[in-house]
């Protein structure tokens, strides 16, 4: 629970603090799907701003796929580490802490064959296990998008299951890149 006057009280945005607790990225969205283009022009138009400059880390322009029927319910999303602890002669133990990444693993039920081969097959032959993507649990839920959504690459490749001829399921565990 945020504390009055925190960073996100009022618009459930990222504030300073949760940046440094492992939310590195703060998304945005565009309101909706640009048609296909050239080029596409970005002016920031901020005259309160006493550096004359805007830093930006990362910017993502890209095509996006948002599946004909929702993730399976039962979706997992939590956090990995690869921190390892050692336990000393004496007792005490020894950490060698690493940064926390989040996860998150779905099941995308039911999907027409088409669908299945042309979109979900295809982003696992692209992306493989070492080309980020952006996955967005809920693009409707500004005040969590950042919590739930994962700037991350595919921690293993999953085949498609096929329980009906011409339906898939298709698995996906995404691992957050820092």
């Amino acid at each position: 629970m945020l504390a009055y006057g925190d960073g996100g009280w009022w618009d459930g945005k990222l504030g300073k603090d949760e940046l440094d607790l492992g939310y590195p990225i703060d998304y945005h969205l565009l309101p909706s799907p640009i048609p296909q283009g050239e080029f596409l022009r970005i002016e920031i138009n901020d005259t309160t701003n006493p550096a004359n400059y805007v830093e930006i880390g990362r910017m993502v322009i890209s095509p996006g796929y948002q599946p004909t029927i929702n993730m399976r319910q039962g979706t997992f999303i939590g956090w990995n580490t690869s921190s390892r602890r050692t336990e000393m002669e004496g007792g005490a133990f020894k950490y060698n802490e690493r940064p926390r990444r989040r996860v998150l693993n779905f099941v995308i039920p039911n999907i027409p064959e088409d669908e299945s081969l042309v979109k979900l097959d295809e982003i696992q032959r692209r992306q493989g296990t070492h080309d980020p993507f952006l996955t967005i649990y809920d693009p409707s839920d500004t005040y969590h998008l950042h919590r739930r959504s994962i700037w991350g690459t595919i921690r293993r490749l999953s085949p498609l299951r096929v329980p009906y001829a011409t339906h898939a399921d298709q698995a996906f565990s995404i691992i957050q890149e820092l």
